[in-house]
């Protein structure tokens, strides 16, 4: 037996346990609790106004309203409070919380047991669980649209649970060795289920624009903030085979199936219900191989096939208004399937070769291929497949008795990567127009959508399809109870495949550790890190005017 405990509070405690029985059963166990205080935001920040106009000469631009208008009505009357003397909000918030203070004590047990049977030597079986429980309070919100931007803060009670149970049994042939396990999880969340009154919308300024939005006050509670509670299946094969002292194939295959259950009641998507429970599917496949060539060189090769499938979902659009009330409209409804973005095939092989110049002097090389197929694409206006291309070199060389180096260089060299076809106006300078309401009110082509959202023509991206990136990493322990560590990396990236000014990255970090440990009971550290990260990108901007 074997056993170490920690207690500093209820809230931070620390517990591990080891019991063998004859090397036939061996059991562990650890348990860890801690509380994560956070922060209340107050949102004061979020207040605006705009002024009537002339009827309000002399008033102070920018001046705050001291009472809660314009008010969200519970009885669904109708919003006017907010048509005063001063102003109207166009941005205010209510705290329904604000002298609670937030946080959340997560908790985990682990418990691992292994049976040998003596009879049978080449047999393990086991049993892993593992527990987790987040508790306490969090700040929840949410913000009413199209009428005045109204962002509201609940506290939310947090109670989830979390329960891993894990057989598994491994299997030991002279030379091939075989591992199999069996996940099922469950995560159930009994904490508050939040719900909000929204504000009504707005009323247009000239008809027939009304508004659009697909809900509001009238609908009554709606919900927001919700954990689905869910399940997962996960199954897991594995397989090594030494063909001798120098050569090793490994292989596996991983296939599970999650699902969430909150979403099986009568369907009503505004509230999140589709009439079934929707699945995430996924799977992978692998192959490994090692080989020690000589004394001095090594290679190891592998290829890996993942792929990604989520259910699609029907959206029965709330319509506010009769389809082809405008002339030219291209649509005869504005339902549709939402086809997921996670629908994904990926592809990755690559070789890596190790050569010992000395017992000293190791030199590295590798390749990588990467391929992300995006089967969904044009639902979402990204590339369909993006390839990457990844070159490293390497070297580690270590004094006699002395410090140990290793530097690296890694070149990322990419097609098509993973960018928004629509994502800002067109870079030439021909910016979005509103035709704004005129004798031709009914015109489809007088409405915000083929004004606004269809001059966004222009493709943007936040990844690089040319890296360098450049590592050092050195450790060194002048003295047996000293250690010392230092690292920095330098990162430079860029995308000419975008439209407009191309998109850059420089990043560099780097720091200093160092340990000291007197003795087995006692060590001091202390380290420096600094981080360095610009961008330089283009954005979108939109200005609202109404």
């Amino acid at each position: 037996m074997d056993g170490s405990a920690r207690y500093q509070d209820s809230e931070d405690q620390e517990y591990r346990g080891d019991l063998s029985l004859n090397r036939i059963i061996l059991y562990k166990t650890d348990y860890n609790k801690f509380m994560h205080r956070l922060d209340h935001d107050k949102l004061e920040n979020l207040e605006a106004h705009i002024f009537k106009g002339a009827g309000t000469p002399g008033a102070p631009v920018g001046l705050p309203f001291s009472s809660p208008i314009p008010g969200k009505n519970p009885d669904g009357t109708a919003i006017t409070a907010g048509q005063s003397i001063i102003g109207a909000a166009a941005v205010y918030y209510t705290d329904h919380g604000p002298g609670d203070d937030y946080s959340v004590t997560r908790s985990e047990w682990n418990s691992r047991i292994v049976f040998n049977i003596p009879q049978i030597p080449e047999l393990k079986l086991g049993f892993d669980h593992r527990m987790e429980k987040r508790t306490g309070c969090v700040q929840s919100r949410t913000m009413s649209k199209c009428s005045a931007c109204h962002i509201e803060a609940y506290s939310k009670d947090i109670n989830e649970l979390t329960n891993d149970f894990i057989p598994k049994l491994s299997l030991r042939l002279e030379a091939l060795v075989i591992d199999y396990s069996y996940m099922h999880r469950e995560f159930d969340d009994s904490g508050d289920k939040m719900y909000n009154n929204y504000n009504k919308l707005a009323s247009a300024h000239v008809a027939p624009f009304g508004p659009k939005l697909q809900f509001d006050g009238t609908y009554g509670a709606l919900p927001f903030d919700r954990t689905p509670e869910s399940t997962k299946d996960s199954h897991s094969l594995k397989l090594r085979y030494d063909i001798d002292k120098k050569n090793t194939v490994m292989a596996g295959a991983v296939y599970s199936v999650s699902t969430n259950r909150g979403t099986d009641s009568s369907y009503n998507a505004l509230l999140g219900n589709y009439g079934k429970d929707l699945d995430l599917k996924s799977g992978s496949l692998f192959a490994k191989i090692h080989s020690r060539i000589t004394k001095k060189l090594s290679l190891t090769a592998q290829v890996r096939y993942q792929t990604l499938n989520n259910d699609n979902v029907f959206i029965n659009v709330n319509d506010q208004r009769q389809i082809d009330a405008f002339k030219n409209e291209p649509f005869s409804t504005y339902d549709f399937t939402r086809k997921s973005g996670y629908d994904l095939n990926l592809y990755t092989g690559g070789v890596d070769l190790t050569y010992k110049l000395s017992c000293t002097i190791a030199i590295m090389g590798g390749y990588e291929y990467r391929r992300e197929e995006r089967e969904n694409n044009k639902e979402h206006n990204v590339p369909h497949d993006t390839d990457e291309h990844i070159f490293r070199l390497a070297g580690d060389w270590q004094l006699n008795n002395g410090p140990r180096f290793n530097l690296g260089y890694k070149l990322m060299l990419a097609n098509d990567v993973y960018a928004l076809y629509k994502a800002v106006c067109a870079p030439s300078g021909q910016f979005a127009t509103y035709a704004g309401p005129a004798t031709d009110n009914w015109n489809y082509y007088r409405t915000y959508a083929p004004n606004i959202y269809d001059a966004r023509t222009g493709t943007r991206s936040n990844m690089p399809n040319r890296l360098h990136e450049i590592g050092l990493k050195a450790g060194w322990s002048p003295i047996q109870i000293l250690f010392t560590n230092l690292y920095a990396k330098y990162r430079i990236g860029n995308n000419n495949e975008v439209d407009g000014r191309d998109w850059h990255q420089n990043l560099f970090t780097g720091g200093l550790n160092l340990v000291l440990a007197p003795n087995e009971k006692m060590a001091f550290s202390a380290g420096y890190n600094y981080f360095y990260d610009k961008y330089e990108s283009m954005y979108c901007i939109a200005v609202y005017d109404g």
